[in-house]
Order: C-alpha cells, then sequence, then structure tokens
C-alpha cells in the first residue's frame, strides 16, 4: 500500500525534474553570449589572438567591410585587408592607410577580411572568433551595424551576418 503511493510521486517527481533540466539548457543555449568584463567576446581555450595583426587595426575604424574568399574579389583601393586562415588566426594582407592619407580622426572608407571557406555559418567556433576579433579591431569600439558588412555573393549570406554581430554586442 506505501509503494503504491511512493511510485507515482517518484515517477512524478523524475518527470518534472526531467522537464526543468530541458528548460533550463534551452535557455541557457538561446541566451547571449558570454562576455567578459571589458566587453569583449569569450574566446575558447587555445585561441591564436594575432596580437601583431589586431594591433595594426587599431585606427578610426572603418566605412564598410567587404568579406570575400579571394583578394581579387574585393573592389580596388580597399586597405587593410586581413586574412583569416584556417585554425583562427589573422593574417594581415594589405597595410592600413597610412594617417596623413585622410583627415585626422576620419574613418577609413573601407576594409577587407578574406575567409578560409564561402560559408560563415562553415567557420568552426575558433574561426569565428578570429572574425569577430578582425571586426571589433575594424570597428575601434564603435560597434558595427549589418549595413557595414558587405559579403560579397556567392560567397556569404547576407542573412549570415546578423547572428554574428549579435556576439559583438
Amino acid at each position: 500500500m506505501i509503494t503504491e503511493q511512493v511510485a507515482p510521486r517518484v515517477v512524478l517527481g523524475l518527470l518534472t525534474a526531467a522537464i526543468l533540466l530541458v528548460c533550463v539548457y534551452w535557455l541557457a543555449g538561446s541566451g547571449q553570449p558570454p562576455r567578459l568584463p571589458s566587453g569583449q567576446v569569450a574566446r575558447p581555450a587555445g585561441q591564436p589572438r594575432s596580437p601583431e595583426v589586431l594591433a595594426s587595426l587599431e585606427g578610426p575604424g572603418v566605412e564598410k567591410i567587404y568579406l570575400a574568399v579571394d583578394s581579387s574579389a574585393l573592389p580596388d583601393g580597399v586597405a587593410p585587408v586581413v586574412e583569416l586562415v584556417s585554425g583562427g588566426a589573422l593574417r594581415l594582407r594589405t597595410a592600413p592607410p597610412a594617417p596623413a592619407a585622410a583627415a585626422p580622426g576620419a574613418p577609413w572608407m573601407a576594409a577587407g577580411v578574406l575567409l578560409p571557406r564561402p560559408q560563415l555559418a562553415r567557420l568552426s567556433s575558433i574561426e569565428r572568433v578570429g572574425l569577430l576579433d578582425a571586426w571589433a579591431a575594424l570597428a575601434a569600439g564603435r560597434g558595427l551595424a549589418v549595413g557595414q558588412i558587405e559579403p560579397l555573393r556567392p560567397v556569404v549570406d547576407p542573412g549570415e551576418v546578423p547572428g554574428l554581430l549579435r556576439w559583438l554586442r
């Protein structure tokens, strides 16, 4: 008789716990990405940072960032151009414009980011962090709008850009 009363309660308790675990898992996965106190995106362990490339990108920011797989797809005069290599490291392909080339504090006209493969969705998590590092450096702390990033088709689906930009906010 006691067993008949306890068994339904145990089953109900286990079912409730399972539902709560699913809800917590779902809520944790749909939230904002983890951020460090400085506002930078938390990076996976072992991420190559490419500090020398990021330091060379420090400047007044850019008005537009082109995404491409091949440098020949970029419009003429785009500088700086950064290559995201497999593994997430950054390589400077074209140096930023000289400070005297523009008015002091004026943003660079355009920059290019070369991707290791054609789709943002196919980038590994470490490569995405490298891409976000490049975008953040090129934005010079001013934030980026979706319209500032121009994917050159058929390389990148423009619908993929807003999802990645949410990680910078």
